[in-house]
């Protein structure tokens, strides 16, 4: 079993109008030979290797990033569809195979409440928007 392609997206959370570009950073294999952000408009984004490193990286601006994405007028407009921005479609092809990995980056507009999530357990959490489930790793189910 191998695992899948890793990459961060710093900052971690985009914030409309603070200016801050979006640094993506895949963190590949040795064998890795290409990465490719596909974006939403169909335009593609070649992310360099890190010389000396496994590690593949790209910036974007904040426009690129929030280009689609509706602010929402009022609070009572937040949906779901609002905490997120599709960005685009990570490609990576190492020698062996080629995976793809759909972008998403999570975005805080100003308004927005802050939730507090409760803990209900080691390792579980939940709020009013969100469940936070951990299991034993050789679990496929819990018990």
């Amino acid at each position: 079993l191998v695992a899948g392609p890793a990459y961060v997206l710093v900052p971690a959370i985009i914030t409309p109008g603070a200016g801050m570009p979006l640094q993506i950073v895949f963190d590949g294999w040795n064998s890795t030979t290409a990465v490719e952000l596909e974006r939403s408009d169909s335009s593609i984004v070649s992310l360099k290797n890190v010389p000396g490193t496994n590690k593949w990286a790209a910036a974007l601006t904040e426009d690129e990033v929030l280009d689609g994405y509706n602010i929402p007028d009022t609070v009572d407009d937040y949906t779901f569809l609002n905490l997120m921005n599709y960005i685009g479609t990570l490609s990576i092809v190492d020698s062996d195979n080629s995976y793809s990995v759909q972008l998403f980056a999570p975005v805080l507009v100003s308004g927005m409440p802050s939730v507090a999530p409760l803990e209900l357990a080691e390792n579980i959490q939940e709020s009013l928007h969100i469940i936070n489930l951990n299991y034993a790793q050789n679990r496929l189910f819990p018990a």
